[in-house]
């Protein structure tokens, strides 16, 4: 999402905040409703704190979460920009009947990355991800087939072996917590829980201060805008790679940069 379309969603929740705060001061205070609630409610006082709270904890439980998610999200980049390094440099010291097509699948692999799989995860609704067309599956089956492959394993030690599986399947199981990242959301339950509270903690606000119509205005007011503009927030930082501080390629493409320079200069 844009910076721009951002502030223009914004500035749509502030109108639509102080619209609705109005609205409610104006059903509230109308001479037909404003005489029964002031003596059902006009004694209450300090009665939205509650409701207030648990706003606020779900609010802060979401927000947790998508933090989470994003820091999944970054070591997972680091980790499988790591593998694949290792990986290629690992191939420069093997015999050249399995260093060569491993290098060329690491490479591959990389650039699908880069090229298939990093536009469809900044998408809104990512596309499957389990085929070769829309994913780097093929090049990353290569890999782990160079690794346990028969005839490769007779020309490679078993402790060479058994760390080439273990980065063949370090780059799978770091490439799965990327694909999972990008297809998060938070929920309709979580969703429908915050604006649940959020209806109750402007109807207790609402009639704590019927008898004040500016307070009751400002502190509706308020309420509305912090908890629209935190789910918005929320709404644009669900996928971390489209995200307004998305999680960057730059380890991945400096992986890229690393190999093909190993391949230059390998033996």
């Amino acid at each position: 999402m844009s910076i721009s379309y951002f502030f223009l969603l914004a500035f749509g929740l502030t109108a639509f905040s102080l619209l609705l705060a109005f609205f409610i001061a104006y059903i509230t205070f109308h001479p037909f409703w404003h005489t029964k609630l002031v003596d059902m409610f006009g004694g209450i006082q300090n009665i939205n704190l509650g409701s207030v709270i648990f706003l606020s904890l779900s609010i802060a439980f979401v927000f947790s979460d998508v933090t989470q998610v994003h820091l999944r999200a970054r070591g997972a980049i680091m980790v499988e920009a790591d593998a694949l390094r290792t990986l290629g440099r690992i191939s420069l010291s093997l015999d050249d009947r399995v260093g060569v097509p491993l290098m060329a699948s690491v490479q591959q692999y990389t650039r699908d990355v880069l090229q298939k799989e990093w536009p469809e995860m900044r998408r809104p609704t990512s596309v499957s991800f389990s085929t070769n067309e829309s994913s780097a599956l093929g090049p990353l089956t290569r890999i782990s087939d160079i690794a346990s492959h028969p005839q490769n394993q007779q020309l490679l030690s078993p402790i060479m072996t058994n760390q080439l599986m273990l980065l063949s399947g370090r780059v799978r199981e770091q490439r799965l917590l990327r694909v999972e990242a990008s297809r998060y959301t938070i929920g309709y339950p979580r969703l429908g829980l915050v604006l649940f509270l959020l209806t109750v903690a402007v109807t207790v606000l609402s009639l704590s201060a019927i008898s004040k119509r500016p307070m009751q205005i400002v502190s509706t007011f308020t309420l509305l805008w912090l908890t629209l503009i935190s789910l918005l927030v929320v709404y644009t930082q669900q996928n971390p790679f489209a995200a307004l501080d998305y999680v960057s390629p730059l380890p991945i493409e400096e992986a890229l940069q690393r190999l093909q320079v190993m391949k230059k200069t390998g033996p």
